[in-house]
C-alpha cells in the first residue's frame, strides 16, 4: 500500500502526526507569535506549532467544497493559505477558539480561489429541478396576470425552505432556462449562508441582518473616533478587509482595550439607531 500511495495520501497520514491543541496551548502560542519583534524565533516556532496542529481542520473544511471545480488537494493548497492569515491575525484575548476563527479565513481562501479559478459550476440537479419549477410557475402567472411574478409572489406561491429562498430567487433571475452552469460570482455572492451557513468571522458582531447602505449612512453619524474603529474592524468604507483589535490599536495609537471599548459603544450606537428605525 505504501508504495501505491500517492503524494496526497501520504500527506494526509503525516498530519495526523500533528497532536490537537487545546484552548490555553492555542492562546500561549498565539501569544509568542505576536511577540516575534521580542522574539522573533520563539514566534515562528510557535507559528509552525499553530499551522501543524490546525491543518487537519483545513482538509475537513476542504472537503465540502469537493465537486465544485478544483480536486481536493487543491482545495487543501488554498484553504493553508488561509490558515496561515489565520494564525498571523488571531488575538489571543477573543473569546474564541482559534479553529472557529481560522475556519473563516480557510473557507474564504478555498472560495475565492474556486471564483477565481473555475469561474462556473453546474447547478445540482434538485435545485434545477426547483428552478423548472419556477419557471413553470412564472409562465402560468404571466399568462394570468399579463406580467412576470415578483420575488415575493415567487416566494409565496411555492414556498422554498428558508436556507435556500435568496439563492433561487438570484438564480431565476439570473439564470437562462435549461442552463445548468451558473457563475460563480452570482452563486456566492446570492448569499453565503445557502453554502456556508456560518460564513463570516467569529469575532465580529454579525451585521448581515442590517441593510448596508443604512448601516454606512448611521456609521458617519458616529462620533469620529468610534466610526473610525467600527470602518477598520468590519471592513467599510475604503478598507479591504476586516482589521483585529491589535491591528487598530497600533493604527490609532491607542491600547486594545480602548479599541475594544470605542468598538462596543459604536456597536451599542448602531443597534439603538436600527432599533428606533424600525419602531
Amino acid at each position: 500500500m505504501g508504495a501505491s500511495a500517492s503524494p496526497f495520501d501520504t500527506y494526509l497520514r503525516e498530519i495526523q502526526r500533528h497532536p490537537l491543541l487545546s484552548a490555553d496551548e492555542e492562546k500561549a502560542l498565539a501569544r509568542r507569535v505576536q511577540n516575534q519583534d521580542a522574539d522573533h524565533v520563539d514566534a515562528m516556532t510557535a507559528r509552525e506549532t499553530l499551522i501543524l496542529a490546525n491543518l487537519r481542520l483545513v482538509v475537513s473544511v476542504a472537503k465540502r467544497y469537493a465537486g465544485r471545480g478544483l480536486t481536493l488537494p487543491d482545495l487543501v493548497e488554498e484553504g493553508n493559505v488561509g490558515l496561515v492569515h489565520a494564525v498571523e491575525k488571531f488575538d489571543p484575548d477573543m473569546d474564541t477558539r482559534f479553529s472557529t476563527y481560522a475556519t473563516w479565513w480557510i473557507k474564504q481562501a478555498i472560495r475565492r480561489a474556486i471564483v477565481n479559478k473555475v469561474k462556473t459550476i453546474r447547478i445540482p440537479t434538485y435545485l434545477a429541478e426547483e428552478l423548472a419549477r419556477w419557471r413553470r410557475f412564472a409562465r402560468q402567472f404571466e399568462q394570468e396576470h399579463g406580467r412576470g411574478p415578483e420575488d415575493h409572489e415567487l416566494l409565496g406561491a411555492l414556498k422554498p425552505q428558508a436556507g435556500r429562498r435568496r439563492l433561487l430567487v438570484r438564480l431565476f433571475r439570473t439564470t437562462a432556462p435549461g442552463d445548468a452552469s451558473v457563475s460563480l460570482d452570482t452563486l456566492f455572492e446570492a448569499v453565503d449562508a445557502v453554502i456556508d451557513p456560518r460564513a463570516q468571522r467569529p469575532d465580529l458582531i454579525d451585521f448581515a441582518s442590517w441593510e448596508r447602505s443604512g448601516l454606512a449612512e448611521r456609521v458617519a453619524r458616529l462620533p469620529e473616533r468610534e466610526a473610525q474603529v467600527v470602518r477598520m474592524r468590519y471592513g467599510l468604507g475604503e478598507v479591504e478587509q476586516p482589521l483585529t483589535l491589535r491591528e487598530i490599536a497600533e493604527r490609532m495609537g491607542l491600547s486594545r482595550e480602548r479599541v475594544r471599548q470605542l468598538e462596543h459603544q459604536a456597536v451599542k450606537r448602531l443597534r439603538e439607531a436600527f432599533g428606533a428605525d424600525r419602531d
